[in-house]
């Protein structure tokens, strides 16, 4: 692994104090990327957001997940929990922090999404240091992780350049100092990807965050229901990219409706009715109208997760087929991803206010 900058080359490209760096055995990677491509194939398929992710023994954020999660042991994903565990010795982690309370992530990024991370720093419900493994990176100039000083420090922003198998730790000015984020080459086309394993671990001495990790060992997500509203259907609709932000105009004769790139997701109790569910949806989609100025309402919804459906599109108008629905989600247990919901609208009936 090592490092470019975009500065001028006078000035001295180094790594930012407290990161470090590591190989990681080739066969032992390779064993665990194939499993992400298992994983990513079964699981994965039509998660929206900035990358494509899921998580290894614990969730972030803690009481809901937002992406598969897997238990420690699981057969999915052995490699990937020996790979976590190589990087942890190999940064002589092993005495600091217990596999207990890891929160491991994979994140797959690809040239054909324009997949990124922005600049961020690790919230502080997490221990000092955070380590990973690059899985993959299949760019020709194989771009990786970059690194900036925040304001308060000096220095150039740099990039790693990466290879399968290099690891990463980073603690001290470099975890609280400096921020660091990844995006996808915009002259990168075509089949090319970076996959990467992240370990953080959650901090025990501080009471909200083990009340947490406490919670979620005793009921995992029992209870709740973690669902994202996408636009109407798209047949027989005009999609137009809105210029500047990525999303999508959905215009049809009769309707408009305007969706951002990614949806935001809500957690809901697993005892609401359809009713509660369409109110929710209508606000959220700020009650759409149509061309005619004709009000719209959320009658229900159209789910297309293969497994939560049997693996066929299934059509919600009644609580019958909601809690059907539910039922099928729900016994995913901690695997279940994020249940995405199209809406389906029916137009308002005009109406006359009657004078007593």
């Amino acid at each position: 692994m090592t490092l470019t900058s975009p500065r001028l080359a006078r000035h001295v490209c180094s790594l930012p104090p407290g990161l470090h760096l590591a190989r990681l055995p080739a066969a032992l990677v390779e064993a665990a990327a194939r499993e992400v491509t298992q994983i990513e194939s079964q699981w994965l398929d039509g998660q929206m957001g900035e990358n494509v992710v899921f998580h290894l023994n614990l969730p972030f954020p803690l009481g809901f997940p937002t992406a598969p999660v897997f238990r420690l042991g699981s057969e999915e994903t052995a490699c990937i929990e020996r790979l976590a565990c190589a990087a942890r010795a190999a940064f002589a982690l092993e005495d600091r922090y217990p596999l207990e309370t890891m929160h491991a992530i994979v994140r797959i990024y690809s040239a054909k999404d324009g997949s990124k991370i922005g600049w961020h720093k690790d919230k502080r419900c997490f221990e000092e240091c955070v380590a990973g493994v690059v899985m993959e990176n299949s760019l020709p100039r194989r771009e990786g992780l970059r690194f900036r000083p925040d304001e308060a420090h000096l220095g150039d922003e740099v990039g790693l350049v990466e290879r399968s198998g290099d690891g990463f730790m980073f603690e001290g000015e470099a975890r609280h100092g400096w921020e660091h984020g990844f995006s996808m080459p915009q002259d990168i086309e075509g089949e090319h990807r970076r996959v990467t394993l992240t370990m953080r671990w959650y901090r025990t001495n501080d009471p909200a965050t083990a009340s947490k990790l406490a919670k979620w060992r005793r009921e995992g997500q029992h209870g709740k229901i973690c669902v994202q509203f996408l636009g109407p259907e798209r047949s027989g609709s005009d999609v137009r990219e809105r210029e500047g932000t990525g999303g999508a105009d959905y215009a049809s004769s009769a309707l408009r409706v305007s969706m951002p790139p990614e949806p935001p997701k809500h957690v809901v109790p697993e005892e609401w009715s359809l009713k509660k569910l369409c109110n929710l949806a209508a606000t959220k989609l700020r009650r759409p109208t149509s061309t005619a100025g004709v009000p719209w309402a959320v009658q229900g919804f159209e789910c297309h997760e293969g497994a939560s459906t049997g693996g066929a599109p299934v059509r919600v108008l009644d609580d019958l087929a909601w809690r059907q629905l539910c039922a099928n989600h729900i016994a995913l247990r901690e695997m279940r991803p994020v249940l995405r919901l199209q809406v389906v609208l029916e137009e308002i009936a005009p109406w006359v206010a009657q004078v007593d």
